[in-house]
């Protein structure tokens, strides 16, 4: 007998979506994507304003129609082309940017609402089991009986994701939740969101534009650029391994040089060092640095002589914007701890690891 694999929380197929133009024209604005979310997985959706984020979650939730393609929830289609499910039949829960709590009601009327058949009753009277559960589980069973008005908005969000969560869902979409919170309380929520997610073994899909969001607490990262899916893989790999110059850019800091490929290394402005290599590199490419791949140092004749331009001190490390001597390129280096040099300093620097190649457009 064979054991079939279940099949993914979430199967995207040929997704094409697209908004009313002039007359009757359309503007496309999703292109075919495809896309499998294994259960109990948190992918995060990463690009940049206007590159189909919102498009894609709106199709998901069923706010906004297809024009082309398929999607599976738990292994039920919900969208073939144009014909769809109805949102509320399909099993998704979604946490917004704003909270979106109904301001009538308290925090658990309001967790209660995300339950198939919703009881609601008066303030001050006892919690379902259920909706103390999903309190006890974000974090704020004492607030059960706040309204709206009384909540900070870290705490709102989290009214609003254990609302998402309230009906079990195949699918949880958490649409940039954390933009509107401050840096510290960003940081600290997004921890607690995904340890939630962790805890009730739901599958989530999470829209950022924040790069760091991405990489801290998603388990794989779908980049999207103009409608297109770019690459998906582990935070390590998007970082690491990026399939473009375009990817390596959105994805943290780096420099980027010329290079020419020989075998296992690479030639380039900092000489010839060992190398790997993205899909469709030809013997020239784009030569992508990470500042943590580079040493400094004061000693001459040890790596390539540059000049410090500039020096950022962040507390618990140091960037430096260097430029090489003779072909003048601007590089970036990180360095742990305080600033060992200054602005105008005669330094020379030498990659630490193997630098990766991506294709020249």
């Amino acid at each position: 007998m064979t054991n079939h694999p279940h099949p993914p929380a979430l199967s995207v197929r040929g997704l094409q979506a697209a908004f009313p133009g002039p007359g009757r024209t359309e503007t496309t604005v999703l292109h075919g994507l495809d896309l499998d979310v294994p259960e109990g997985e948190l992918l995060a959706v990463l690009g940049p304003s206007g590159c189909g984020k919102t498009t894609l979650l709106r199709v998901l939730a069923g706010l906004l129609p297809a024009t082309a393609g398929q999607v599976d929830l738990a292994g039920r289609r919900v969208v073939d082309g144009p014909v769809s499910v109805a949102p509320e039949r399909r099993g998704v829960g979604l946490v917004p940017q704003e909270a979106s709590l109904f301001p009538h009601l308290d925090v658990a009327a309001n967790v209660a609402f995300g339950l198939s058949r919703p009881r609601l009753w008066k303030r001050r009277g006892p919690v379902p089991p259920r909706v103390m559960e999903l309190l006890e589980m974000v974090g704020i069973p004492e607030l059960a009986h706040r309204m709206p008005s009384e909540l900070s908005g870290g705490q709102a969000q989290r009214v609003a994701l254990a609302r998402a969560l309230a009906p079990e869902p195949a699918l949880v979409l958490l649409d940039e939740p954390f933009s509107a919170l401050d840096a510290a309380l960003r940081v600290r929520l997004r921890t607690d969101v995904r340890e939630v997610l962790a805890a009730s073994g739901a599958t989530g899909l999470l829209v950022t534009h924040d790069q760091d969001e991405a990489l801290s607490v998603a388990d794989r990262v779908a980049l999207l650029s103009a409608g297109q899916l770019v690459q998906v893989g582990t935070p390590s790999e998007v970082y690491s391994r990026p399939a473009t110059a375009w990817v390596a850019e959105f994805v943290g800091t780096c420099s980027v040089l010329r290079g020419t490929l020989e075998g296992d290394t690479v030639t380039c402005a900092l000489g010839t060092v060992e190398a790997t290599c993205a899909e469709g590199v030809g013997s020239i490419g784009k030569v992508v640095i990470r500042p943590e791949q580079l040493r400094l140092s004061a000693r001459p004749g040890i790596g390539v002589g540059a000049t410090v331009g500039a020096v950022e001190y962040a507390g618990h490390s140091t960037l430096y914007r260097i430029r090489l001597h003779g072909a003048g390129e601007k590089l970036a280096v990180r360095e742990q701890g305080p600033a060992r040099f200054a602005v105008g300093d005669e330094v020379t620097v030498t990659p630490t690891a193997a630098l990766h190649v991506v294709p020249t457009p």
